[in-house]
């Protein structure tokens, strides 16, 4: 059996982020809320780099959260757009 490792929000972003980096084919990130802050930009900028080189990024959150916590912010969905970034709500 694997143990499970518990991290921090700032560590899972930047490993999360690390991890887009390398990847080479496609990335599916399921989220419960994708904030734009300081902390996040570097995953954020991790799934635009992808897109950009041609992966396949597909991000998939929860509606439900994202409506309680005011929608995705304007920069992130400014970013799904331009690099065509498939959303799942």
């Amino acid at each position: 059996m694997t143990a499970v490792k518990l991290i921090s929000p700032t560590q899972y972003v930047q490993e999360a982020a690390q991890a887009v980096e390398h990847a080479k084919k496609h990335v599916y990130l399921l989220s419960m809320v994708i904030s734009d802050h300081d902390e996040t930009h570097v995953l954020i900028e991790a799934l635009q780099s992808a897109a950009k080189r041609g992966v396949k990024v597909v991000v998939a959150g929860d509606i439900f959260t994202y409506g309680e916590v005011g929608a995705v912010s304007c920069r992130f969905a400014t970013i799904v757009m331009v690099h065509e970034i498939r959303t799942v709500w």
